[in-house]
């Protein structure tokens, strides 16, 4: 099973904390992780500030997670920053590096400013990964045992960078877990009731995770979203049976079962 601190992940942006922009990729990186068999451990959003980011990166670094994740602050404008706030933490120059400004010229051919040099300004050391959908490329350093990746904050870039290359870092540093997910949504009795069901479940099937997800007040009596986990060699069957042993006891209680998705499995 995959320690605490295996992937910790550090977002990057005002826009963030301010309300501005929805962190879509912190979700979508943890979704696709869970498909892999992998968990972030945690996860914190920090400013466009580079004594911040140093100070913060520093004490994640001094945890010695397998893997750190930043996504954000690689563009081209003043307070794309999250690079410096990498080298510092690190004690590492920061150095234009040549592969990255040669990755810069092939997704352009715009003059090259000041502003898309700093993109190609890495922490020395580092090795560039090619953004095909965007300019400023990613990065990837080792610090000791953690593997370090920062990519751009614009979802299609992150994205594609992390199909192509972070995943494949991953692999190199982590096993992943077989795993199954399920999901099945209740209508008809309250969380409160639907609780001690939810327990007793965990109580017969130990090893599979339970969580119910508020969508009604006690009032109204939406539906209630249950979201079910488990991992290890027999977790398909065994979520399975948690699935339905929750079923059987919601339909006595008085709920009704509207939605059910099989378990789907990963790694």
């Amino acid at each position: 099973m995959c320690l605490e601190e295996d992937i910790v992940v550090v977002c990057v942006g005002n826009e963030l904390l301010e309300g501005r922009t929805v962190n879509t990729n912190l979700s979508w990186i943890g979704k696709r992780l869970e498909d892999e068999g992998y968990s972030i451990a945690r996860s914190v959003i920090l400013r466009d500030d580079v004594e911040g980011l140093s100070r913060r990166i520093a004490e994640i670094v001094r945890d010695r997670p397998k893997v750190l994740i930043l996504t954000g602050g690689l563009g081209p404008t003043w307070d794309d920053v999250t690079l410096q706030g990498l080298g510092r933490a690190l004690r590492l120059r920061m150095r234009v590096n040549r592969e990255a400004l040669r990755m810069i010229r092939l997704r352009t051919k715009a003059e090259l400013t000041p502003e898309r040099r700093k993109m190609a300004l890495l922490p020395e050391g580092s090795t560039p990964l090619l953004n095909a959908k965007g300019t400023a490329p990613g990065v990837y350093i080792r610090k000791g045992a953690t593997r370090i990746v920062a990519l751009p904050g614009v979802p299609e870039e992150m994205m594609d960078i992390f199909e192509r290359e972070v995943l494949r870092i991953i692999r190199r540093s982590l096993k992943g877990e077989k795993r199954a997910t399920g999901r099945i949504v209740v209508e008809g009795i309250p969380e409160a009731d639907l609780a001690p069901l939810i327990g007793e479940v965990r109580r017969r099937f130990d090893g599979v995770y339970v969580k119910s997800h508020v969508k009604h007040s006690e009032g109204r009596m939406l539906p209630i979203e249950v979201f079910l986990s488990c991992r290890g060699r027999r977790s398909a069957s065994e979520l399975g049976k948690a699935m339905s042993s929750l079923e059987k006891l919601a339909s006595a209680a008085g709920g009704v079962v509207r939605v059910r998705s099989s378990p789907a499995s990963s790694a």
